[in-house]
């Protein structure tokens, strides 16, 4: 059971020619005169207002075909966006491959995201080449499509359910603008581009005689569509855009049982078809050109939402978890709870699946007991109760001792000592809106270890990633719209924390808490101190991840011992 609704997979599925329903701006030409032997065959897929599909064929030369994978970031300050667009890169990268053995140019463009490619060989390529004067846009087709001298709109329209967070009920995500580098599993060539400006795109393509522009990328609703290199402002240019509607994932919402990320994204699609532009299946696609070999592996389960922390006061709900696999729809998905990789006897996902503790979700699909996804996994964890206020603030204590980690490589962090009273970087200390006077801000790797006394019982705290996070970190930062297309000074980041908070006593460690990004409300700690106990020691430790920043800003908030 895919959890995708009949009527939209049939119209993703299926669809008929009909091409003079086209808009006039988005008909396609006749077959090129180049014969079929130097070409490949482009289905495009649009829909006439009542949203029937209409197909055409177009033959191009394949190296007249530039790709521009757009903001394929390895962050989004969504949970569960970011691990459904994260899905996608093994689907990318096959694709990209098979359309480098046809001869096309690909151009990857993570605006806003570039920390670390300033100076890699596709980023010296682009910025190599020589400048093409823009052309005018005063004679721009936007009359023609009706949508006056602003040009055409953007796929947001107030028919559009559209969200800023995709997790559901709860606890939202909360909105910071942090992109800190392109999805490192995504696979660069040496002989591609990055391109962040319409000026460098527009550059690469005239020195390559590109005529067709295929997009993917995310999200779909957003850059994809507006971002400098999309194709909002390079069709303008009189390049011929479509969009590989297999390569793409909106950001929309969730709704238990009723309105999905996939729903989401499905409609974008439909939407973006009927309105803006067409788009093809680049699967099918590559597999008529002859570069799409046997039946790879490369989906996952999507997952709704895909991991979060849930429950607590202010949110006492249980989660829902739906499955759905869009890019294989027939697939008998199963899953698990307890750890364990699903199997084709793994229960049978038919409804939402329901969760009130802390869990470790696993799925797959499968067609005649054999696994035909990867494996999707979703952690979840359950806010404990908010702990009891402190008698006794640590903030108001002295160390035993403090050990300050050094510096990782490819970090823009310094060296620094814990603060009391104040986040480390001399800020009020602050979560998710709330300010707190008590409490310790580090930096992570951070240990504090403190003596305890006969008369401590229970030791106390709220902790999680200090605000102060959700500001730039490097002063050469880009800026945010509508100066993107300015050039570029610096790397350009936001600090993204993942850290764990860790206490032991006498050695031995009482709690950890779930991984902490930026804007998660604080987790309550609340831990018996044994008898006798002598030293207790709180630690900060960054998460190994490869999307992630080093040296996390951590708070303890309220923390200390009840008598």
């Amino acid at each position: 059971m895919s959890g995708i609704p009949e009527l939209l997979v049939g119209e993703l599925l299926v669809g008929g020619v009909d091409t003079e329903t086209l808009d006039p701006a988005l008909r396609l030409a006749e077959p090129g005169a180049d014969g079929e032997a130097d070409t490949i065959e482009l289905l495009l897929q649009t829909r006439d207002r009542q949203g029937t599909i209409c197909t055409t064929k177009e033959r191009v030369d394949p190296k007249k075909v530039g790709i521009i994978a757009v903001d394929c970031w390895h962050y989004h300050w969504c949970r569960t966006w970011r691990n459904r667009a994260g899905s996608l890169i093994p689907r990318f990268n096959y694709c990209i491959n098979a359309a480098r053995k046809l001869g096309m140019t690909l151009v990857f463009s993570p605006t806003n995201a570039m920390r670390d490619l300033h100076e890699s060989p596709q980023r010296r390529a682009t910025l190599a080449l020589p400048n093409h004067p823009l052309p005018s846009l005063e004679n721009f087709r936007a009359a023609a499509l009706g949508a006056g001298a602003g040009g055409w709109p953007d796929p947001v329209g107030g028919a559009l359910r559209y969200g800023m967070c995709e997790c559901g009920y709860g606890d939202a995500c909360f909105y910071h603008n942090n992109a800190n580098n392109q999805n490192p599993d995504l696979e660069m060539a040496a002989d591609d581009f990055i391109a962040l400006t319409q000026e460098e795109a527009y550059n690469i393509f005239k020195e390559r005689g590109i005529t067709h522009i295929l997009y993917m990328g995310f999200a779909t609703n957003m850059c994809m569509w507006a971002k400098p290199t999309g194709m909002k402002y390079m069709r303008q240019f009189d390049f011929r855009c479509s969009f590989a509607r297999d390569l793409t994932e909106a950001i929309t919402g969730y709704v238990e049982e009723s309105f999905s990320p996939t729903r989401g994204t499905l409609e974008l699609i439909e939407q973006i078809e009927r309105d803006l532009a067409p788009s093809i299946d680049m699967k099918q696609t590559m597999r008529r050109a002859g570069v799409w070999e046997g039946n790879p592996v490369l989906d996952f389960v999507h997952i709704a939402p895909w991991g979060r922390l849930f429950g607590g006061t202010p949110y006492p709900l249980p989660i829902q978890a739906e499955l759905i696999c869009r890019h294989v729809p027939d697939a008998e998905l199963r899953y698990t709870l307890d750890g364990s990789d699903p199997t084709a006897s793994s229960p049978h996902y038919q409804r939402p699946i329901k969760i009130n503790e802390t869990t470790l979700l696993k799925a797959a699909g499968f067609k005649g007991g054999t696994a035909v996804t990867r494996i999707s996994e979703a952690q979840y964890w359950k806010y404990p109760p908010v702990p009891d206020p402190a008698d006794v603030f640590v903030c108001d204590l002295k160390p035993i001792s403090e050990a300050i980690g050094e510096i990782k490589s490819n970090s823009y962090a310094v060296k620094k000592a814990a603060l009391f009273k104040q986040s480390v970087d001399g800020h009020v200390l602050t979560n998710r809106g709330r300010k707190f006077g008590h409490g310790i801000g580090v930096q992570a790797p951070s240990e504090l270890v403190f003596a305890l006394k006969p008369q401590y019982k229970r030791f106390v705290a709220n902790v999680g990633v200090d605000d102060e996070t959700m500001e730039w970190d490097n002063p050469d930062g880009m800026a945010q719209w509508p100066q993107w297309s300015r050039p570029f000074q610096g790397p350009t980041s936001y600090r993204i924390c993942q850290i764990i908070f860790e206490v032991s006593i006498d050695g031995k460690v009482v709690h950890q808490t779930p991984p902490m990004f930026n804007g998660v409300s604080a987790w309550g700690i609340d831990v018996e101190i044994p008898a006798g106990a002598q030293l207790i020691t709180l630690r900060v430790k960054d998460v190994d991840s490869r999307f992630t920043d080093a040296h996390g800003h951590g708070d303890w908030l309220d923390a200390g011992f009840c008598e």
